[in-house]
């Protein structure tokens, strides 16, 4: 009973936090001027259409694990049992993800940038190729070009400049399907914008865009399970968690693959790995990014980039100071 008094603990900082950013959300909107959600299913949690959607995959999947594994196969038993704080962090961001505590993380993280971004998006993209097309040729098409994109960008987090705001997701020591929620509000802003990319140039219909949405929900949770997917159907079609556990590999020459819902892309651009054994060791070897206080995470990642670009701009001030110089001289 304490073990799981301990897994719980999150509640006791997630939920009053999402009542308070709830509450915030619905004055924020009025000063900025910009709809945050759309939520309207429960307003007063702020759990709208997305939220249930995400919350529904979730619990399916945990359960679903314990059907086709049995309980002690189950990642309802490492959490219930262990005493991790991989875990507490993993149920923390799952509370925000079916929240207003995300957006309110987002709002105030970015400074609004990441909503400015996000609404100027909507406004520019007036392209609805996909309009006209069956709902069997829309959904498809809507989910390989949202996971192509998603593929770049994947890739692009895992470059020393946005490491930093991926390892947050990286850092969990075990993976369960409340692993796919644990992201830096940033990363999950830029993983969605690329989907919302993808969906606003098809223009495919609402009900084929949520189908899309749903579908690309539902891989990215099974993927951090302990789902039996068929060995043939990850190597053909798309990917599972045998794929998925060594992108979350400790050793990075083994996480720097496999970055996409569907093999098609790994093996089109080299990188894709299959090993069926999965790798010795989860997590990263920075502490910092999995302390049990995913709130500090979220800052030090944030600082620790910022660090980064710094650092990088410096670079790029000093080069060209020093091409100057040498024009000079000669």
């Amino acid at each position: 009973m304490p073990r799981i008094a301990t897994l719980l603990s999150p509640l006791l900082l997630a939920l009053p936090l999402a009542a308070l950013s709830a509450f915030a959300l619905t004055h924020l909107q009025s000063l900025v001027g910009v709809d945050m959600s759309g939520r309207n299913l429960i307003p007063g949690l702020g759990i709208g259409m997305t939220e249930a959607i995400t919350s529904l995959i979730l619990v399916g999947t945990l359960l679903a694990e314990v059907a086709t594994r049995g309980w002690r196969g189950s990642s309802l038993e490492r959490m219930t049992t262990a005493r991790q704080r991989t875990h507490r962090s993993d149920l923390f961001f799952a509370i925000a993800a079916v929240t207003a505590l995300y957006p309110m993380i987002v709002l105030i993280g970015t400074f609004g940038v990441c909503v400015a971004v996000r609404e100027a998006v909507g406004a520019w993209f007036g392209w609805r190729l996909a309009a006209d097309w069956p709902f069997w040729l829309s959904v498809p098409a809507t989910i390989l070009l949202a996971d192509f994109l998603q593929y770049w960008l994947h890739r692009a987090l895992h470059s020393d400049m946005l490491w930093p705001l991926h390892a947050i997701h990286h850092a969990a020591a075990d993976l369960t399907p409340l692993t796919a929620a644990r992201n830096h509000p940033i990363d999950d802003f830029l993983t969605s914008l690329t989907s919302a990319v993808a969906m606003l140039t098809l223009g495919a219909p609402d009900a084929a865009m949520l189908w899309a949405v749903t579908l690309l929900n539902v891989q990215a949770v099974v993927v951090h399970s302990n789902m039996p997917v068929p060995l043939w159907l990850e190597k053909t079609i798309v990917a599972g968690p045998r794929l998925h556990r060594l992108h979350h590999s400790f050793l990075r020459d083994e996480h720097d693959n496999n970055f996409a819902a569907f093999p098609v892309w790994d093996r089109l651009f080299g990188t894709y790995r299959l090993q069926i054994e999965g790798p010795a060791r989860f997590g990263v070897d920075d502490p910092r990014f999995d302390t049990g206080n995913p709130l500090r995470d979220i800052a030090v990642a944030t600082l620790i980039w910022f660090q980064t670009i710094g650092g990088r701009l410096h670079g790029l001030v000093w080069l060209r100071r020093q091409v100057r110089t040498g024009a000079d001289l000669s």
